[in-house]
């Protein structure tokens, strides 16, 4: 092939794939919208059933609660260039929704999350040399305002993970010491070890565009972490697995030569698939993941994880995360790389590999 597509289109080589009628981050998408509008509206009960589903996950393995957060975590980012006049409104509502449930975290945690953006929002998210005086002066003032929410809150907020969560974002914009970071993080892992953001955040603090010395400290860091009684061999193998996937992500500076990070990191490659292969089996119905396991399997040049990743995929994918241009260059790479692959993938014989 020498790197050249050949002529024809994706649907043409590989007739048999067909995108997911609606991608993963489209269906947790779809409840931004009445989240948001049911703290501006005060609809409560709407927020209250969210709130019931806490324990649910979409069909990518996402907790309900994850997505419901996020939305005011990245407020900032959602409301555009108008989102500054609507966080009085948003603050106000929140807490009074947390009065009227004196006994749920949830108000009170997605009022931490919102000041934080509001934070964000003044600062911007651009590199710290085009912040202006009065964009670092407004960052830290609401970002010390979340901070001081978390110090005042009651005892049963702390007992929520994502409380522990917050500790590690803010932790992040207030500049943290290592130390104290990994002292949050043990705190929300000894309430649910499983929740995910917790891993993400401390790996993205870890990375040298923030506070790690190299760009490897995060994966020493995740070893570590998971080696942890809380969770089974098993549950400690997809942890890896999901989370060095976040990390090489956050590597931008190496534009994924798999050879580098897996050599320079001492990524342990087998479990990272391994990883990658239980997650996807636990939540079989993603569009997303079943590819995004083929995608690292093709990298790490390992063909028979790309024929478990083809088999479990049912030849379905994301269209969000993966565009037909895209997947044309993931399988022709692969059946370039391994011929065999061509009859898993279902690549036509109509039009002959270069």
């Amino acid at each position: 092939m020498s790197g050249a597509l050949p002529n024809g289109s994706f649907s043409e080589l590989y007739p048999e794939w067909k995108e997911a009628s609606v991608s993963d981050h489209e269906l947790r998408r779809r409840d931004f919208d009445p989240i948001l509008h049911g703290i501006s509206r005060e609809k409560y009960e709407s927020l209250d059933s969210y709130v019931e589903r806490f324990d649910e996950t979409y069909r990518c393995g996402t907790p309900v609660k994850e997505v419901f957060y996020n939305c005011f975590e990245i407020y900032h980012r959602l409301g555009g260039s108008g989102a500054g006049r609507w966080f009085p409104v948003y603050e106000d509502n929140l807490r009074k929704w947390g009065e009227m449930k004196p006994d749920s975290s949830a108000p009170y945690l997605a009022l931490v999350g919102l000041v934080e953006s509001r934070g964000w929002f003044s600062r911007g998210e651009d590199v710290s040399s085009t912040v202006s005086e009065e964009g670092w002066k407004e960052f830290e003032k609401e970002l010390n305002r979340a901070w001081m929410l978390l110090d005042e809150a009651p005892d049963f907020v702390k007992e929520d993970v994502h409380y522990w969560y917050q500790r590690l974002s803010l932790g992040l914009g207030r500049g943290i010491p290592y130390d104290e970071m990994l002292t949050y993080f043990r705190e929300g892992q000894k309430r649910d070890p499983h929740y995910l953001p917790l891993y993400q955040q401390m790996a993205w603090y870890l990375q040298p565009r923030w506070y790690g010395e190299t760009p490897f400290d995060w994966h020493d860091f995740l070893v570590e972490a998971i080696d942890f009684d809380g969770l089974s061999e098993e549950d400690k193998t997809m942890v890896y697995g999901i989370i060095v996937r976040f990390g090489v992500k956050c590597m931008d500076e190496y534009q994924y030569d798999p050879q580098k990070v897996f050599k320079d990191t001492g990524i342990d490659v087998p479990r990272f698939l391994d990883g990658l292969a239980i997650y996807v089996k636990r939540y079989p119905e993603s569009s997303q993941w079943p590819i995004h396991y083929l995608y690292h399997a093709q990298k790490a040049e390992d063909p028979e994880r790309m024929k478990d990743a083809i088999q479990l995929s049912e030849r379905t994918y994301d269209p969000y995360n993966y565009d037909p241009e895209s997947m044309l260059s993931l399988f022709e790479k692969a059946v370039e790389q391994f011929p065999e692959l061509a009859g898993p993938l279902g690549r036509s014989s109509k039009i002959p590999a270069q």
